[in-house]
C-alpha cells in the first residue's frame, strides 16, 4: 500500500492525498502511483509529500530499503510588482525620465509579461510635466527585473510637488503580487528632490 502524507504541502491545497493498493502481477517489477498536483496560483517555496509503503500482501513479499520517500513539487508560479512604492526623481533630470522598476519574484524560467500605464489620476499635467506612458515590460528567461521609463519635463513656473499614478494590469505567464497594484510618481519643479 502507498500512502501520502503532509511534508511541508497540505492535501487538498498543494495536492490531493493518495491511498492505494499497488498490485504487481508475475514478472513485473515497477508500477507507478499518480499524485494529483494542485496549483494554487501562488508564488511559494517548494513544497513536500511523504510517501509511505506499508503491509505487502501476500505474506511472502518484504518492503525493501526505500520505504519512505519523498515527492519535491517545484514552485513554477511567478508574480510581478513594482519595486517600491513610491519613486523619486528631480524634475530637471538630466535624463529627462524616471526609470521605474519592476520586479518579478518565484519561477523566473519562463516567460512573463505586464503592461505599464501612467494615468490621469495624478496631479502633473499630460504635455506640461511628463508624457504619457503605455508599454508592455517583457521577462525573458532568467529575469528578474525590468526597467520603464516615464519623460518628465522640466516645467520652470513653480507649482509645487506633482505626482503621476502608474498601474500594472494584465499580466502573462504570471501574477500581480498585489491585484490592486499602485503607486505615485511626484516630482517637483525647479530641480528640487521630489519622492515619486
Amino acid at each position: 500500500m502507498l500512502t501520502t502524507s503532509n511534508g511541508t504541502a497540505v492535501a487538498g491545497v498543494n495536492y490531493t492525498a493518495v491511498t492505494t493498493n499497488l498490485t504487481f502481477p508475475p514478472g513485473e517489477v515497477i508500477r507507478s502511483v499518480a499524485i494529483p498536483v494542485i496549483d494554487d496560483a501562488q508564488v511559494n517555496p517548494d513544497r513536500t509529500v511523504n510517501l509511505q509503503l506499508s503491509n505487502p500482501q501476500p505474506s511472502g513479499p518484504v518492503i525493501g530499503n526505500q520505504a519512505k520517500a519523498v515527492l519535491h513539487i517545484v514552485n513554477d508560479d511567478s508574480a510581478i510588482s513594482f519595486s517600491a512604492a513610491t519613486y523619486s526623481i528631480n524634475e530637471d533630470t538630466s535624463i529627462g525620465a524616471a526609470i521605474i522598476q519592476l520586479i518579478r519574484t518565484g519561477a523566473t524560467n519562463g516567460v512573463s509579461s505586464v503592461d505599464f500605464v501612467t494615468t490621469t489620476n495624478g496631479t502633473a499635467v499630460i504635455g506640461v510635466n511628463y508624457l504619457p506612458t503605455t508599454n508592455t515590460a517583457v521577462f525573458a528567461p532568467g529575469d528578474t527585473y525590468a526597467l520603464v521609463q516615464v519623460p518628465v519635463l522640466h516645467d520652470p513656473t513653480p507649482q509645487g510637488n506633482r505626482t503621476v499614478t502608474m498601474t500594472l494590469s494584465n499580466t502573462v505567464g504570471a501574477i500581480l503580487l498585489d491585484p490592486r497594484e499602485r503607486c505615485r510618481c511626484v516630482h517637483i519643479p525647479e530641480g528640487n528632490a521630489c519622492c515619486v
